[in-house]
């Protein structure tokens, strides 16, 4: 039977069947989840938003077990339909009224209303910025609300309807806190030309300023306090500032009596019901009521806080001096989770939402079956074998440090580099033990581009230092061949190697070739018709695939000869290659979808992923079919999926028991069919250009090849049997 004739069987099979069957089931996830806000009110209703979902979470912390539920999904419009971005940050702010308002991150308000969130009154004109970040909105006492976007400061008039906004301040230097009281009354904290911060106090009709305080130099702050009677608090690594009277008199209070005045204040804010200033140092949590006179450090704020691991704390409401919520931080500075205190515990604990909405990018499944993955919440590599489902950190050995990077080599040796140094790492266990093998004697600057060459050597390209070295073919023994040169002023966004080790580079939407490793570059004129933001992979035929913009159209093309681009998928959707001609796709509101032919037809096997086509654009990370036809995805915020059974044939037949040894080989190569095969087998080796290089035939189950004239590098070795492939095999010549 053909590949062919198998892969329509398959895929009619898939049609009769595809409502009736479960086709994807979870392998791996990562039991955690992003906060994104929370707003707590008087009667201790918590509601928090997480990364990667629009759903709106609620508990109440004085209740006995907090038990969390998930509130109407908030309506939203946008200009591309009617569902809201998994992107889309939710922040939440509580008005005077103690309601409930949550903010969409594109500019729309929402207020809870018995139960659901309905749009406010406050519609959109143009005015509004339709991307903010961040959620950094508070009102003043006459019910004013008001956005900080960083560099600028927008109030929202409540007294008309279809308003919308004003920007009322706007600094250069980053607007990193603000306290809104009155017209008159406003204060937001800036930075200053002296090496410090500044204080600036502004009117919110006029938009009239003065600048009202500058602190010494080294004293730069981003929380501010502001009471009733103008007080001003500032936070900074060496104390607390304490200013009075507009600014005219200032003190630096004495917190901790043990560490003394001059010490990092991590965090600066209100209780609750402002009737305390809370600060953070390394020592712990204080209060003070009395701003900033005399301090108290709470015995229940303090305990357990541990439970933060290497986080800091993001943001905190406190109740009482025990009762509080808090979101925290990990490394990489990504709010991670929540933790509660209630007056009735002894010390804080983590709220568990019951939900795996964690970034998590799939980038690699070795031979055994390891899935290696990037969590940008940890900011480091993890690995899972995709069976008990439990993900495992990846450390450099001895140091403990975080893997932020790894490079997979042809032999599946890992690299890794240190940090942001120079210093290469090596593991031949799949990561679990790394041994150093290149440190350069002088200082290397960034940035590192570490490219894995077909004979399974690896090579190191120092760019601003204008240097290549390259290892042996198991990733060590790193020697100097050459300097790296590259064309004047060309920014350098990307090197990658064909399956030549040819050496491209993508620089200002143009591609430059090197057949000598960066000495010397060419313009490449295949690329001549198309402004190339990146080259995505070179297929088994050396083709690049692309992403870029052709005829004022953006999206991904296969370039098949000179200015011959075939668009695979429009706009920014990953295109995966999948091996031969086959491709996979995520579609917005479509799918998962995978093609035979190079996109010719496409073939749906979404079906029974957690994909709700009407509301949301997944986020899907990767997509990977291995040698058995099963089908792999990574979900962002969810895990990785992998199809039940296979979907696709990868080979027509194949051989049971089949031995090619030693691999890498230095001179012969022995093939064992073993004892139920045999019968007239013919041999191919092809190099990764496509071409045969050595053929012959095996008429028992065993043979052995002399390949002393090969060049060393990587190849593929077929078996086939009446003119059908049975069995394919990379090799590495030594």
């Amino acid at each position: 039977m053909n590949r062919a004739l198998i892969v329509f069987s398959l895929l009619l099979f898939q049609c009769f069947h595809i409502n009736s069957q479960k086709i994807w089931e979870q392998i791996a996830s990562y039991p955690n989840f992003d906060v994104e806000d929370i707003a707590l009110d008087s009667s201790g209703n918590l509601y928090f938003s997480v990364a990667g979902h629009t759903d709106v979470y609620h508990t109440n912390i004085f209740g006995r077990e907090n038990k969390i539920s998930k509130l109407p999904r908030i309506q939203h419009w946008w200009q591309y339909g009617n569902y809201i971005f998994e992107s889309d940050k939710i922040c939440f702010f509580l008005d005077k009224n103690q309601e409930l308002v949550a903010m969409v991150e594109n500019g729309r308000k929402y207020r809870l209303i018995n139960g659901q969130f309905l749009e406010d009154n406050l519609h959109y004109n143009g005015r509004v910025p339709q991307e903010y970040y961040g959620c950094d909105i508070k009102y003043d006492l006459l019910g004013n609300y008001f956005y900080n976007d960083f560099l600028e400061l927008f109030k929202y008039e409540v007294l008309y309807d279809y308003n919308g906004s004003v920007q009322v301040q706007k600094e250069a230097g980053g607007i990193y806190d603000y306290e809104v009281l009155d017209e008159e009354n406003n204060y937001l904290l800036t930075t200053s030309n002296a090496g410090g911060s500044s204080v600036l106090k502004f009117n919110s009709r006029t938009g009239l300023s003065e600048n009202i305080i500058i602190t010494p130099t080294g004293y730069s702050s981003i929380h501010m306090v502001v009471t009733l009677d103008k007080q001003i608090l500032l936070s900074t690594k060496k104390g607390l500032l304490h200013y009075m009277n507009d600014g005219k008199d200032f003190t630096i209070p004495l917190i901790d009596p043990i560490a003394g005045p001059y010490v990092s204040v991590k965090s600066l804010d209100w209780t609750k019901s402002k009737d305390a200033l809370v600060v953070q140092l390394e020592s712990g949590l204080y209060l003070s009521y009395d701003t900033a006179k005399s301090w108290i450090r709470p015995w229940k704020l303090n305990q357990n806080i541990e439970i933060l691991g290497n986080g800091n704390i993001a943001k905190m409401i406190v109740v009482d001096s025990s009762t509080a919520v808090a979101t925290y931080t990990k490394r990489c500075g990504t709010i991670f989770g929540l933790i509660v205190l209630k007056s009735d515990e002894t010390e804080w604990r983590k709220l568990d939402a019951g939900v795996n909405y964690v970034s998590i990018d799939v980038r690699h499944k070795a031979k055994d079956n390891r899935l290696f993955a990037y969590s940008s919440t940890d900011c480091q590599y993890m690995y899972s074998n995709g069976l008990d489902q439990k993900w495992n950190f990846m450390y450099l050995n001895g140091y403990k440090e975080p893997i932020k990077e790894i490079t997979f080599s042809k032999n599946e040796y890992i690299l890794t580099r240190k940090d942001i140094s120079a210093a290469i790492y090596h593991s031949e266990d799949g990561g679990q033990n790394w041994s150093l093998v290149f440190e350069p004697v002088t200082n290397i600057k960034n940035p590192v581009f570490i490219l894995p060459f077909s004979n399974g050597s690896t090579g190191i390209i120092f760019l601003n230092d204008e240097r290549f070295f390259q290892s042996d073919i198991f990733g060590k023994n790193f020697q100097e061949k050459s300097v790296v040169h590259y064309p004047q002023g060309v920014r350098v966004d990307q090197l990658i190697l064909d399956n030549t080790d040819k050496l491209f580079m993508v620089g200002n939407n143009k591609v430059y070739s090197s057949l000598d490793y960066g000495m010397t570059w060419e313009l490449d004129t295949r690329f001549s018709q198309i402004n190339v933001k990146k080259i995505f992979l070179f297929d088994d035929a050396n083709r690049p695939v692309v992403f870029g913009t052709y005829l004022s159209q953006d999206g991904t093309y296969l370039i098949t000869d000179l200015n011959n681009y075939r668009l695979l998928s429009k706009g920014p959707n990953p295109v995966w290659y999948l091996g031969e001609e086959r491709i996979g796709i995520i579609e917005e509101t479509k799918g998962i979808l995978y093609s035979e032919d190079y996109g010719e037809t496409w073939n749906d096997i979404t079906v029974d992923q957690p994909f709700d086509r009407s509301y949301r654009i997944p986020h899907f990370t990767s997509m990977f079919l291995d040698r058995d036809g099963y089908f792999y995805t990574s979900r962002k915020y969810e895990g990785v999926y992998k199809t039940v059974k296979p979907l696709v044939s990868t080979q027509d037949e194949i051989l049971e028991e089949v031995a090619i040894s030693p691999n890498p080989v230095r001179v012969y190569l022995s093939i064992n069919l073993g004892e139920e095969n045999s019968g007239n087998i013919q041999v191919q080796i092809m190099n990764l250009l496509g071409q045969t290089v050595w053929s012959g035939n095996m008429n028992g189950n065993q043979t052995r090849i002399q390949l002393t004239s090969l060049p060393l590098g990587m190849y593929s070795l077929k078996l086939i049997k009446e003119g059908q492939l049975v069995h394919s095999e990379k090799i590495v010549k030594q």
